[in-house]
């Protein structure tokens, strides 16, 4: 069976000032922001002091919860040659 690995990548968002809970259920890799309507794991609080573009994590292995520390290119390398090998 050849399936395509899941592949992740940074959410890039621009926000408002203000308090927000970043969503980090593992099994959950397209929401950011929680939406506290689960009980799977626990939200990060995390504050926001001033409007600008910054990249958040998707893949939930950042060391900078909430934001993208580039990790997930190394989980997309090992899904890539895992799939590689199976096929």
């Amino acid at each position: 069976m050849n399936t395509e690995p899941i592949l992740f990548k940074s959410l890039k968002l621009e926000l408002e000032p203000g308090i927000y809970y970043w969503c980090q259920c593992a099994n959950n890799h397209e929401l950011v922001l929680c939406e506290s309507n689960h009980t799977e794991c626990e939200p990060v609080k995390f504050e926001i002091t001033e409007k600008r573009l910054r990249s958040y994590c998707t893949c939930k292995d950042t060391k900078t919860a909430p934001f993208c520390d580039g990790f997930h290119k190394e989980l997309n390398d090992i899904a890539i040659q895992n799939s590689q090998a199976d096929s």
